[in-house]
Order: structure tokens, then C-alpha cells, then sequence
């Protein structure tokens, strides 16, 4: 997939779950309420990906679009600046999360093979 033109309409969760699907990864959407106002939205993605549900005792990759300016991380609205960035944190089962890799948000493709790569061998 090439560079996103921007603004796009899709949501970020759809264009980037459709690039995952690509490489039979399957990614489940996760919401958390802020305090105030406001939802933080993110993918988790399985080290197992024949499970139905994400087993948070094995590594796994949780997946967002940071927007620095306004400090929001989701992926239910679109990409809509190229300042916006894909980050990609990964969780070793203990509750223990790094964030592994970033990538200017209209790029996925790094993005894709980055979590293709690390689905072979996950690390912490």
C-alpha cells in the first residue's frame, strides 16, 4: 500500500486493519474512556493469532495514531495530518509495555511489516 493522500474518510483502525488483513493478521479494537471527556481508541493484535481474543499473559502489540498536538491516541477518526504518527507498543505478558516503533501515519506499510516481522519471533 502506498502513502495515504491526505485527508483521508476512512478511520484509521479501517485502513490499517485492511493492510493487516493483507498479511492474515487479525487486530481487535480496544476503547478506554478518559477522565473528562474524550476516548482513547488502539488496536491489540495477538502473538497468537489463532486465538479469538487477545491473551494479555502472552506478548502483544497495541497499535495507535498519535496526534501530538492535541495529545490524542486513537484509530476510530481519520489520519488526518502527516504530522500524525503510527506508534507501535508491545507488551510482554507481565504488564510491562515498550514503545517498539513509530512511523509517520500516512506510511503503513513500515507499520505492517514491522508487526509481520515481530508475529514471527515476538520479543518483549
Amino acid at each position: 500500500m502506498p502513502s495515504l493522500d491526505l485527508p483521508t474518510t476512512a478511520t484509521a483502525a479501517e485502513i490499517i486493519t485492511a493492510a493487516l488483513a493483507e498479511r492474515d493478521i487479525t487486530a481487535e479494537f480496544m476503547d478506554e474512556p478518559l477522565i473528562g471527556a474524550g476516548t482513547n481508541t488502539w488496536l491489540d493484535i495477538s502473538s497468537d493469532q489463532t486465538a479469538t481474543d487477545v491473551d494479555y499473559s502472552r506478548p502483544y502489540v497495541s497499535l495507535y495514531v498519535y496526534t501530538e498536538q492535541t495529545d490524542d491516541a486513537s484509530v476510530d477518526r481519520p489520519i488526518e495530518s502527516r504530522f500524525d504518527s503510527w506508534r507501535v507498543v508491545v507488551g510482554d505478558g507481565t504488564g510491562r509495555e515498550r514503545l517498539a516503533f513509530t512511523a509517520p501515519a500516512p506510511e503503513v506499510d513500515p507499520v505492517v511489516e514491522y508487526i509481520a516481522n515481530w508475529l514471527t519471533a515476538p520479543q518483549n
